[in-house]
Formats: C-alpha cells, sequence, structure tokens
C-alpha cells in the first residue's frame, strides 16, 4: 500500500524561514559593513603615498590628524545615530549612513589639499561610526539565538574584509593611477547595496510593536517567520535609555566603554599606521601593505572562529582570552624576526584585535535590553571611538619623535592588556 507523503511541520517551516531571515539581514548587514570597513581602513592603504602628493608637503603629524578626523566623526556618529536608531528605527538610519559615507567618499577623491581632505575624512566618519550601532542591533534582534554572536562575528568580519580589499586593490592601483582612484572605489556603494538593502532589508520588529506599529510588524514576523516581540503593557512598559547610566548599568558601561576603546585603539591605530611602521622598520612600500593584508585576513578568519567560542564558553571569558593573546603576539613583534614569523604573528594579532570587539559587542547586545540595545552599542562605540583617535595621533607621535617602531608595539600590547582586565571588571550578568 502506498504510503501518503509526509508534509513538513509548521515548527519545520517556521524554523526554515526563520534562517532565512537570519540569512538575508546578515548579508545586507555584512555588505553594508564591508564598505563600511573598506572606507574606514583604505586610509591606512594609502597613507604612506600622500607624504609624496605634489604640493601638499604633510608629515606624519599631518598624516594622524586626518587619520584621527575620521574617528572623531565616528564618535559622533556612533551614540548620535545609536540614540535616533532606538528612536527612528533600524532600517533608515542604517541607509541614510551608507548614502552619507558614499558621497563623502566621493569628496575624499577630489580633494584639492589635505584640509580637504581632512574635511571630507571627518564627515565621512559620521556615518562610517553609525552605521555599526546600528546594523548591530538588527544582527542581534535576527539572528538565531544559539548563534548569536557567530551570525554577528560573520557579519562584523566585514570590517577587516573591507580592510583585505582596500589593501588587495592599492598594491596594483597605487603606483598608478593612484591614490584617488580607491577612494572613488569606496563610494560604490551607492550603486551596488543601497538599492538592495533598500528593497529588501527589514525593520526592527521590537521598534514597530513598541511605536504601536503592532501590524505592519505582525506582517514582517510572518513573512520570515520570526517570533513577534511582547508589546509593552502597564505592567511591561518599554524600557528607557536611561538606566544605561545609572547603578550597576552604569559600573557595566564604563566597564565596555574602556575595553572598546582600548581593543579600537588598538586595531584601528594598527589598521591606519601598520605600513608606515613597517616602512620605518625598513620594508619596501610593497611587503609594507602586505603586511596589512595579512593583519587584515586575520581578522577576518579569526574572528569567526573565536566568536564560535564566544557561542559556547561566554562572552566574557573567550574576550579576556583574546586580549591576552593579542598582548602576547603585538610584544613579540617588537623582536625582529623573519617574514613568516611576523606573518604568523600578524594573523594572530590581527585575529585576537578584531575578535576582541566582536565579542564585547555581542556581550553589550545580551546585557542590555533590547530596547537599550542600539544606545548601549552606541555611546560603547562613540566613547569607544576616541581610542581610535588616540591611537593613531599617538603612533604618529612617536614616529615624529623619531622613537625606534617597537615602541608602537609596546603600546599596543599594554594597551590590549588593560583591556583584558577592563572586561573581567564588568558586573556579574543578570540573567
Amino acid at each position: 500500500m502506498r504510503r501518503a507523503p509526509v508534509s513538513p511541520s509548521p515548527g519545520a517551516h517556521r524554523h526554515a524561514t526563520s534562517n532565512k531571515a537570519a540569512i538575508l539581514v546578515t548579508v545586507l548587514c555584512w555588505l553594508a559593513v564591508v564598505a563600511d570597513g573598506f572606507d574606514l581602513i583604505v586610509y591606512g592603504s594609502v597613507l604612506p603615498t600622500l607624504a609624496d602628493e605634489p604640493g601638499w608637503q604633510v608629515g606624519p603629524q599631518s598624516l594622524s590628524v586626518i587619520g584621527a578626523l575620521t574617528f572623531l566623526g565616528m564618535l559622533i556618529g556612533a551614540i548620535t545615530i545609536g540614540l535616533l536608531s532606538d528612536r527612528a528605527g533600524r532600517r533608515l538610519p542604517l541607509l541614510g549612513c551608507l548614502i552619507w559615507f558614499s558621497l563623502c567618499m566621493i569628496g575624499c577623491a577630489l580633494a584639492p589639499s589635505p584640509e580637504v581632505l581632512g574635511a571630507a575624512r571627518f564627515l565621512a566618519g559620521l556615518g562610517l561610526g553609525g552605521l555599526l550601532p546600528t546594523a548591530s542591533a538588527l544582527l542581534m534582534e535576527y539572528a538565531p539565538p544559539r548563534h548569536r554572536v557567530l551570525v554577528y562575528a560573520l557579519a562584523i568580519s566585514g570590517i577587516p574584509l573591507g580592510g583585505v580589499l582596500a589593501a588587495l586593490l592599492s598594491l596594483p592601483l597605487l603606483p598608478e593611477p593612484g591614490w584617488r582612484v580607491l577612494f572613488w572605489i569606496g563610494a560604490a556603494p551607492l550603486v551596488l547595496i543601497v538599492p538592495l538593502a533598500w528593497r529588501y532589508l527589514p525593520e526592527s520588529l521590537e521598534f514597530l510593536v513598541n511605536r504601536g506599529r503592532a501590524g505592519e510588524a505582525a506582517a514582517i514576523a510572518a513573512r520570515f517567520g520570526v517570533s513577534l516581540p511582547q508589546a509593552p503593557t502597564a505592567e511591561r512598559p518599554a524600557q528607557p535609555a536611561t538606566p544605561l547610566l545609572r547603578g550597576r548599568n552604569l559600573a557595566a558601561s564604563l566597564c565596555f566603554w574602556g575595553a572598546t576603546f582600548l581593543a579600537l585603539l588598538t586595531w584601528y591605530g594598527l589598521g591606519t599606521w601598520l605600513p608606515g611602521i613597517m616602512r620605518d622598520a625598513g620594508y619596501e612600500l610593497g611587503s609594507a601593505i602586505g603586511a596589512l593584508l595579512v593583519l587584515s585576513v586575520g581578522g577576518v578568519v579569526g574572528s569567526w572562529a573565536i566568536a564560535a567560542l564566544g557561542d559556547r564558553l561566554g562572552y566574557r571569558a573567550v574576550a579576556v582570552g583574546s586580549f591576552l593573546t593579542a598582548a602576547c603576539s603585538l610584544f613579540l613583534l617588537s623582536i625582529p624576526s623573519g617574514t613568516l614569523m611576523l606573518y604568523l604573528l600578524l594573523v594572530i594579532a590581527g585575529s585576537a584585535a578584531v575578535s576582541t570587539q566582536v565579542l564585547i559587542n555581542s556581550f553589550i547586545g545580551i546585557y542590555f535590553e533590547a530596547s537599550q540595545r542600539a544606545s548601549a552599542l552606541g555611546w560603547s562605540l562613540g566613547i569607544g571611538r576616541t581610542g581610535a583617535i588616540v591611537g593613531p595621533l599617538t603612533i604618529g607621535a612617536l614616529i615624529g619623535a623619531g622613537l625606534p617602531y617597537q615602541w608602537n608595539f609596546y603600546l599596543f600590547a599594554g594597551c590590549a592588556l588593560l583591556g583584558a582586565i577592563a572586561v573581567m571588571l564588568v558586573p556579574a550578568h543578570r540573567s
């Protein structure tokens, strides 16, 4: 007797469509973060050639200021856009950031002077800084809870992957036609990513429900097969953002801000100045950019593997281990060694440096309520961006003072060690 076919259960259908939602949001946010990473790190790739631009006459300190202006813009953008996205949703702020920094990259490509380039990089930083907390909050909402950190790490790996693309494209394009074409490439999201995100990126369900747009939220939840968040009631009101700065949340926020400051000082200091440090150590331009490429590759691959550990072992323990691994590898980079050992240590340093920030952001995402998530991430990344400002300026000062290149690695190793202490001091999690 022929057996009737068994139809899939509703639970299986919901699981498949939920995976579809996670994949769609992850891919779109990943593409946006790749563009963010490219536009951010491309300055480190072109920095060694800007000193030779005819008529500009810029030294290490001026180049450091231009790099720091980018991070100053990111500081402002991370805080303001993070707060805005908790009030205006995630979708439109994310799209606005993409459009804004892409237009500013055109300004960088057309800059007639270092002053104009610095202004354009500052304005680009507003969008570059605002995109990450917005994309992070959206990812945290749609990712499967069991694999939240891994999904988040896959998306955030777009930042070092953007650095890989910047380094790869710099090798053939820097000699001819020159650095300006790399900034033109940085404007590509206007035509490659924005139309896709505009068409397919969903809005935050938590935001829609909290704003009384339950019908719209229900339609999106049904389309993607995800659970609809519970609406605020008199017994369960929506959480305001102010508790971030009170009681235990304040202590946790201060620790997260300190850890982010130190992680971003290390990563962006290296990303901005590593080619210059390698040139100072006697390497040719190709080898110096190759060092940035290896560092970025380590950041991409290592962040995936270490984030998977975070899902299993806990964010705090793995973040502390990543900071300590970064400290050891960065200290060893101060000791002269062969090219193979140099690149191996750079891979380890890149893996550990990127994964620490991925784990910190994931820790923040589960530590605070969903209604506070973008604000918490925005404040942490915004305050932490001061590290990204301090890092390039400090390295520029060390190089300008004529100190041996090893001092740069001593600085980075010390910051990584302090970062491990900051994570250990985060108060016990509530749940």
